[in-house]
């Protein structure tokens, strides 16, 4: 008899010992389950944070990603209207150059025809003095 007790006392022995294995698995898991809990706690709270300090429900925050991507745009359209008017101004400084250049160049061919005509009637007077 003290042999079956001793049997049953093992075996209740090994059953307690795969219980408190398995406690040990579980408990484990809650652990990691916890530290997971507390990680998205925390992203959770910066997200608030960002937010003004109050949750958002998903249309809000699909709100709050349109309205940043529409400052960025603003942003990028008043730099690209600041773009075009550096260029405007340059083309019309190029064309205010060209217009002085081809005033410059018309100006000249008259000095040219003025000197060429005055050559020729000095080479006509040379002709008829010789």
């Amino acid at each position: 008899e003290v042999s079956q007790i001793k049997k049953e006392h093992d075996s209740l022995d090994n059953e307690a010992r795969k219980y408190d294995d398995e406690i040990k698995i579980i408990k484990e898991i809650i652990a990691t389950k916890l530290r997971k809990l507390d990680s998205l706690n925390r992203q959770l709270e910066q997200l608030i944070t960002q937010a003004g300090g109050h949750e958002l429900n998903p249309d809000e925050l699909k709100l709050l990603d349109v309205q940043h991507d529409i400052l960025e745009l603003d942003a990028k359209i008043k730099e690209a209207q600041e773009n075009w008017l550096k260029l405007q101004n340059s083309v019309v400084s190029l064309s205010e150059k060209r217009v002085q250049q081809l005033n410059d160049i018309n100006y000249s061919r008259k000095k040219l025809l003025l000197v060429e005509q005055k050559a020729i009637k000095i080479e006509t007077r040379l002709e008829e003095v010789l």
